[in-house]
């Protein structure tokens, strides 16, 4: 785990880890856990799944492609058998997977960051789509929506 130039000395809960530089060893104070048990960072969330009731993928397509806006991506041949529609727009993935019995997501959700949210409440608006607009976050501008299944989305931009 370390260098033979590297080592580590712990202390209240916070771990000192002193490493060999020109000038002799300078030190690191990092949290024990993120150092001592942790050898792997998170980099992103790679796509979200909402479910959706038994033979909605035409409902999924209306919905997140010609309302949001989402290009369709063609699912993996070993994964087309399971049945659902993936979307994806700039670094947002949604994949639409078919459960049954199916139960919306009326709590849990997805919050996605969006630029100019206005411009994005004016299009459903257009669309006849009911959103609620929230300001209870410090510092953001969202709203909530339901998908044609009952999950709920979130959709904010941080002022």
């Amino acid at each position: 785990m370390f260098s033979d130039k590297q080592f580590l000395r712990s202390f209240d809960n916070k771990s000192v880890l002193y490493v060999w530089c020109e000038k002799g060893y300078d030190k690191a104070i990092l949290p024990i856990r993120s150092y001592l048990e942790m050898e792997f960072l998170y980099e992103r969330i790679d796509h979200i799944q909402l479910a959706a009731p038994v033979g909605s993928e035409s409902e999924a397509r209306g919905f997140y492609r010609d309302i949001l806006g989402f290009k369709e991506m063609e699912k993996p041949d070993t994964l087309k058998k399971n049945g659902g529609v993936w979307f994806q727009e700039g670094k947002v993935a949604i994949h639409i997977g078919i459960e049954d019995p199916f139960i919306p997501a009326k709590k849990a959700h997805p919050a996605i960051c969006v630029k100019h949210i206005e411009k994005m409440q004016a299009h459903l608006a257009a669309k006849g789509i009911e959103f609620e607009i929230d300001w209870k976050l410090p510092g953001a501008s969202r709203f909530y929506m339901h998908d044609p299944f009952g999950n709920r989305i979130e959709f904010l931009e941080w002022i």
